[in-house]
């Protein structure tokens, strides 16, 4: 702003003060800046001064078209001075740059994020020369068809449309008629009879005038009349998605509008029709919580500048507010979710071992053969993809390639990819084979892989078991139970192996798990500790804790009256004080259950990580033990405690998923 000359110029100081004051309320308000910088931010960009003169603030002198006392007065009749095509505001000329006409739209405000990127969008690409030439394109679906629709944007679409029909004279705005289409050149070939309309701006789809022509259908007639246009001075062929990028930097849509357009117009469902166009309404939501967070930073301003002031009570306040702010965007960014499976659609992927049945039950899904079946494992080397709708929703399938261990490069990389495949979806569905031996392994094997090993992948992801080929089976094969006297049979082999080697003879303090059905039964293997005068501890889980205790069981009796209490287990009940195994130093042998193991000692447990816990926490318990341990027990056990996991024939199998957290056992003892 220019100050007042002593010669020419008032200056009502006070007058002057409170305007300036009134300034620095408005979010368009940057700060103070010296004419020295501002010159320099703005020298070779058009601009004009404001002058203040007799107490009113105007442009350039006395004469000036807009006059206000006050700063934000004048600011405000400027911008509507400026959209009034009887009065014009010249930018004033510097170094040889002409004068240009000027249209405010709406000061800068330093809070408003999203207007600040429209509004310098807006200058910027009006700056560039594109903005200023006339563009056409087929506005229409893709050829043939029976009528297509070319749009033309710009200043110069009318002219266009005189050339094309070779009448001078007149027509009627936004009134559709009937015309034949002639070649710009000197010959008038006629391309095509065609219906026109001419639409003067702003009140147009991009805000410019505009004229669309109704063609047949046909490439040859678009190619014709395209190719005439573009003889036309400052023509161009609109990019994709240019006419929607006219509406948004003329103002006709906001940000929130193209995307919801955009969605409208790829909408496949009536969900994706419906969500597309509530998506107009989103700025109705968060223009509230915009000013909320505007107040809120205003707040946190005033607090860092003036904090001798502020109480502590107004801090508290700032903090619930916030927690306000934050628990309606979770809201919202849950429907936000919600939403970006209906537009995106929802990816399902299958995946399971080799020869399960996949592509089958993709093929039954999909209604057709997409992927090849065939009683062949690893048939499936690569992922399969097709696209189903359920209730307005789009689904992808993926059928992917059977995990296993396979030395085939190929069959690696496709067992690679299906993993990624599996990254990237929303539903995991794991198809087991029930046809197979011991099948419910399987499931306890896959939740590992799950929970475990690839839990960055599968985190937040609903996984479903899919099993397959329950046709094929009988009731009591899906089942799989072991028979009471085979479980006897191999309990009989496995306390033998026990009872034999040299690590159960040289432990004093033996940690046993109390067996259920469908596991090696233990009790023999305690009453024999017991009669060797071993000292016997089992452990006690309590629900909700992830830690268990290891209790002293004190002679065979108490062992007898055990109650079965969680998960069918015989521990000591809750109310009971025991001693625990950490006052009278560490363990000389753990005997682990399972569900599964490798004779190389890797071991999959029943999910809740109990044993791998306390196993890790027995080391500070050896460490911090003041009891002595021999150098003959050193030697001749190993590691104290020695890990032995008891398992059933069916649970032995070749190879298990593992994680960092898995302790390793020293030996697997089975009746094999």
């Amino acid at each position: 702003m220019d100050e007042p000359s002593s010669s020419s110029w008032e200056c009502p100081s006070v007058s002057l003060m409170k305007s300036v004051r009134e300034v620095g309320t408005k979010g368009w308000y940057w700060g103070q800046i010296s004419a020295r910088d501002a010159y320099r931010l703005l020298h070779d960009k058009p601009h004009s001064r404001t002058s203040y003169y007799k107490g009113n603030f105007c442009l350039g002198g006395p004469r000036s078209p807009v006059q206000a006392s006050s700063f934000v007065k004048f600011i405000e009749d400027l911008m509507e001075c400026s959209r009034d095509p009887q009065r014009r505001i010249l930018t004033r000329p510097e170094q040889g740059l002409p004068s240009e006409d000027v249209v405010l739209s709406s000061p800068l405000d330093r809070f408003q994020m999203l207007p600040c990127l429209k509004y310098l969008c807006r200058i910027v690409i009006r700056e560039n020369r594109r903005l200023k030439s006339t563009i056409f394109g087929l506005s229409s679906g893709s050829l043939p068809c029976g009528v297509a629709v070319i749009r033309i944007s710009g200043d110069q679409s009318k002219d266009a449309l005189i050339q094309l029909i070779k009448k001078k004279k007149d027509f009627e705005p936004r009134k559709l008629f009937f015309t034949k289409l002639y070649s710009i050149d000197e010959n008038h070939e006629v391309l095509d009879h065609a219906m026109a309309v001419w639409l003067p701006g702003p009140r147009t789809f991009t805000g410019e005038d505009t004229v669309e022509l109704f063609l047949h259908g046909s490439r040859a007639v678009v190619n014709a009349v395209s190719n005439n246009l573009l003889k036309l001075k400052n023509f161009e062929s609109a990019k994709r998605g240019e006419f929607t990028k006219r509406a948004f930097f003329n103002g006709k849509y906001n940000q929130y509008e193209v995307e919801s357009l955009n969605d409208l117009i790829f909408s496949e469902t009536e969900a994706q029709r419906k969500i597309a166009l509530k998506q107009n309404e989103i700025g109705k939501y968060l223009e509230p919580l915009r000013k909320k967070l505007i107040s809120l930073i205003s707040i946190l301003e005033a607090c860092i500048d003036f904090s001798e002031d502020v109480e502590n009570q107004e801090l508290g306040n700032m903090k619930t507010k916030a927690e306000e702010i934050l628990k309606e965007l979770r809201k919202y960014q849950r429907g936000a979710r919600r939403g970006s499976l209906i537009r995106e659609g929802v990816r399902i992927s299958l995946i399971g071992k080799t020869n399960v049945g996949k592509s089958s039950l993709m093929n039954r899904l999909a209604e057709k053969d997409v992927a090849i079946v065939s009683n062949i494992s690893g048939t499936t080397r690569d992922f399969l993809e097709t696209k189903l709708h359920l209730e307005s929703v789009p689904v992808y399938v993926v059928d992917t390639a059977g995990i296993r261990e396979t030395s085939d490069v190929l069959e690696k990389e496709g067992i690679r990819r299906s993993i990624l495949k599996a990254k990237e979806s929303q539903i995991i569905i794991t198809v087991i084979d029930v046809t197979e031996k011991f099948w419910k392994l399987q499931v306890e094997i896959f939740k590992k892989i799950f929970n475990e090993s690839f839990k960055e992948i599968f985190e937040d992801k609903e996984v479903v078991f899919c099993f397959n080929k329950a046709d094929l089976i009988s009731e009591a094969e899906k089942e799989e139970v072991i028979e009471e006297s085979e479980i006897r049979r191999q309990t009989e082999i496995v306390e033998n192996k026990i009872f034999s080697s040299d690590w159960f003879k040289k432990s004093k303090r033996v940690s046993v798990y109390v067996s259920t059905s469908g596991e090696i039964a233990t009790d023999g293997i305690i009453r024999k500790c017991f009669n060797e005068g071993k000292e016997v501890f089992i452990p006690r889980f309590q629900k909700g804790v992830k830690e268990m205790e290891m209790l002293k069981l004190r002679n065979l009796e108490e062992f007898e009256s055990l109650n079965s209490t969680l998960w069918g287990i015989r521990q000591h009940s809750m109310d009971t004080v025991i001693e625990s195994f950490e006052k009278t130093g560490p363990l000389d042998l753990i005997l682990l259950p399972l569900v599964a193991a490798t004779l190389s000692g890797k071991r999959l447990g029943h999910g809740m990580g109990f044993y791998d816990r306390f196993i890790s926490s027995h080391k500070s318990v050896v460490e911090s033990c003041q009891k002595p341990v021999s150098e003959p027990q050193k030697s001749e056990c190993g590691s104290i405690p020695k890990l032995v996991g008891l398992a059933l024939e069916e649970q032995v199998v070749e190879d298990l998923p593992t994680s960092e957290f898995d302790v390793p056992l020293d030996f697997v003892v089975s009746s094999l």
